[in-house]
């Protein structure tokens, strides 16, 4: 599809006043303007984005009783684990708390469920294991925020929670010991469009302040970085110096695995893009979780034996080609689907589905079809009558909301936010969800 960027007007004199005032090209302080960023320090703070401008972690309601909750564990030497996410964004949150939490002396372990087995977040037979293992304290990274009834059965069983998440909430909190999500109702944290890794972040660095600073947490800005531009997060505020510094730090000093996966990709650093980490890179770790587990690529981020690395890396390659002959052909069918059906023409909401689907491809197909449709897309794979589906948005239109506005009984389950969402519903009422879907949209974006 054929894009072409089209200026929208703007006041001349106020174009002409920042372009002096900053000594910037006009047509940059035209698209800054046109973007909302009128104020000479706004964009001096966007166009070069400072530590100095990072918020106090500790705006955050709860971060004052995880950092106490984790540091006591870490003083007593209770084992933590770092329960994450299987794709970049949980990958590399997982990855950043647990080589910190290592630094730090901590005695710390990780997991990440399986995709295909054990589907997204906490479950209860994990905790129990977990529970088995010794591990008295459980930190979610990208994951945990919806999880009510998983996070009572870890309290049950006499284990500490602590959330970090960033995804929309619904309406009941489960009940940690302490929740850091910018979303949570009442939060008064300035910027919501951190990725999970960069809410990890702002725990860690919350962590190190307390400790007055044994870390130099730039040493983890590469993987937050990764996984921040992996998930897709607003390019703003804290996110503008994550992306820039930590694609410095990619370019000059990254840690062994990712040096290894760049000379297996021939990407020189030197020359490196966040378009190269979105679309070389990223792929490559998102691929383990979805073809297989998580953990392959984790270790390549966590290992410090370097001759361990080349075996990880290659293993990432392999599963990508996998994934991408899978997700190939998954598409082509959705796409025939879409095609042959006369209604999807007037639907504003795509809901297609097919038996069997690999449910670790679907999210890349929605966001393949989006790139072609320009529609919400929900993409439902049927097994033993159960759907399960991931969806993508075009940008302007909230999934989350979509959802909330569907009728009680036809979702089993469902979470995400505004750009990417999951979600359960029964084979025979999949009909049902896509006129929901596209009620629920006439009623929100009229």
């Amino acid at each position: 599809m054929r894009k072409e960027w089209v200026l929208r007007g703007s006041n001349e004199e106020k174009i002409k006043k920042m372009a002096e005032s900053m000594n910037i090209d006009s047509f940059v302080a035209k698209l800054l303007i046109n973007r909302g960023i009128e104020d000479i320090h706004e964009a001096e703070k966007f166009l070069n984005p400072r530590k100095e401008d990072l918020h106090d972690p500790y705006l955050f309601k709860d971060m004052e009783k995880a950092v106490k909750i984790i540091l006591e564990a870490g003083q007593k030497e209770d084992p933590i684990v770092i329960f994450g996410d299987y794709d970049v964004d949980g990958v590399t949150s997982t990855a950043l708390l647990y080589n910190s939490f290592k630094e730090l002396g901590f005695n710390v372990g990780y997991y990440i469920p399986l995709r295909l087995e054990e589907g997204y977040g906490l479950n209860n037979e994990s905790i129990n294991d977990l529970k088995d293992q010794g591990y008295k304290l459980i930190v979610t990274v990208d994951c945990g925020v919806t999880s009510v009834e998983e996070v009572s059965f870890a309290k049950n069983l006499g284990m500490n929670v602590v959330i970090t998440d960033h995804h929309e909430t619904k309406d009941s909190l489960p009940p940690a010991d302490a929740i850091i999500n910018p979303k949570v109702s009442g939060e008064n944290y300035p910027f919501l469009g951190l990725a999970g890794v960069g809410v990890a972040f702002k725990l860690l660095t919350a962590i190190n302040q307390k400790l007055n600073n044994p870390l130099n947490l730039f040493d983890f800005l590469d993987i937050v970085a990764l996984g921040t531009i992996a998930d897709i997060v607003p390019l703003l505020d804290e996110n503008r110096f994550i992306v820039k510094e930590g694609t410095k730090i990619l370019k000059t000093n990254p840690s062994p695995g990712i040096n290894c996966l760049f000379k297996y990709l021939r990407i020189y650093k030197e020359n490196l893009t966040a378009k190269d980490v979105a679309f070389k890179i990223a792929p490559k770790i998102n691929a383990a979780g979805r073809m297989g587990s998580a953990i392959t690529a984790l270790k390549l981020l966590v290992s410090d034996q370097v001759e361990d690395v080349p075996k990880t890396a290659n293993s990432l390659i392999k599963y990508n080609n996998l994934r991408q002959n899978i997700e190939a052909k998954i598409f082509e069918q959705a796409k025939k689907k879409i095609e042959s059906k006369k209604s999807f023409e007037k639907d504003k909401v795509l809901v297609i589905s097919g038996d069997g689907w690999h449910l670790g491809v679907l999210g890349i197909v929605a966001s393949r079809l989006v790139g072609i449709y320009n529609k919400p897309v929900f993409l439902v794979s049927i097994s033993d009558g159960i759907g399960k589906g991931s969806a993508r948005s075009p940008g302007q239109i909230s999934l989350i909301n979509l959802l909330n506005n569907v009728k009680n009984n036809i979702l089993q389950d469902y979470g995400g936010h505004e750009m990417a969402a999951g979600f359960s519903v029964a084979e025979n009422k999949i009909d049902n969800l896509r006129k929901e879907l596209n009620e629920a949209y006439k009623n929100l974006y009229k």
